[in-house]
């Protein structure tokens, strides 16, 4: 199973700054097999003032909308489960891979986690070092799925990255117009505030 993920943070610095949000998309070769996106609470609150000019993130929706990090990394361990029990099968790729596997660890520090994903095989998925992910995205041609899916001016957050990454990447150039959507599961928004 091929996992596309994406993080928003309040920096650029892994030591730092904090990851604020995660998007991930599943894939089997052209089939997705879920979606998750989730907003990571702070825990220093102050973080969040700094996240608006980053990612567009107001710190209202991410002091409303975040979960702790322990409660984002239990859920992500168990939503990579149901599709694939060994996770250290589980290949994670990233736009700017040592980047994301870098917040990766910085979430795993955060939620003191057992099993650790930023050590699994990631997969570059920027077409050169230092490649935008804007400028490569407009230079592809824009899948019908993409546009039913997003409107053009989405701002970045970890989904829509996911899926920019895909369109734009020479790893999925295959597949990327052809994503068969028939059985994704939209994870992480479901669980309710009460639960966390």
């Amino acid at each position: 199973m091929n996992v596309v993920v994406d993080f928003e943070t309040s920096g650029l610095h892994h030591s730092e700054d904090y990851p604020i949000q995660i998007g991930m998309v599943g894939l089997i070769g052209e089939k997705v097999l879920f979606e998750y996106e989730r907003f990571i609470l702070p825990r220093q609150p102050a973080v969040a003032k700094k996240t608006m000019w980053l990612t567009s993130i107001s710190p209202e929706a991410l002091l409303e909308k975040g979960y702790p990090p322990h409660l984002i990394y239990k859920e992500i361990v168990a939503v990579l489960r149901q599709y694939h029990e060994d996770l250290s099968g589980v290949v994670l790729h990233a736009w700017n891979c040592e980047f994301d596997r870098r917040f990766m660890q910085r979430l795993e520090e955060l939620a003191d986690a057992d099993y650790r994903l930023s050590s699994n095989s990631w997969v570059e998925l920027q077409p050169y070092p230092k490649a935008r992910l804007d400028t490569c995205f407009s230079r592809k041609p824009i899948p019908a799925w993409f546009t039913r899916k997003f409107s053009p001016g989405d701002a970045h957050n970890g989904l829509v990255d996911c899926y920019r990454a895909i369109v734009s990447s020479p790893v999925f150039e295959q597949i990327a117009q052809n994503l068969d959507f028939s059985e994704v599961k939209n994870i992480g928004k479901g669980i309710r505030r009460t639960q966390r």
